[in-house]
């Protein structure tokens, strides 16, 4: 029988514990501040995600997933 993964975002917002709970892997997106990049909820948390958004005076910028990325997590589960 096969068996079912599901994958959430980090635009989901939810809890990091409640997704290791429900075993649900969590995809950080990219985001960009002009030249710094982050990958959401891995380098940078939501309280310095927010700061920077209300503190920085660029615009944020949503970058999109690297594939090589998706694929390396798909081959691991």
């Amino acid at each position: 029988m096969k068996s079912i993964k599901i994958f959430a975002d980090s635009a989901c917002d939810l809890d990091l514990d409640y997704l290791k709970e429900l075993d649900v892997e969590m995809i950080p997106m990219t985001v960009a501040f002009g030249d710094e990049i982050y990958e959401d909820r891995v380098t940078i948390t939501t309280k310095e995600f927010y700061e920077k958004l209300r503190t920085k005076r660029i615009y944020l910028k949503h970058l999109r997933y690297l594939l090589q990325d998706l694929l390396k997590l798909l081959k691991s589960i």
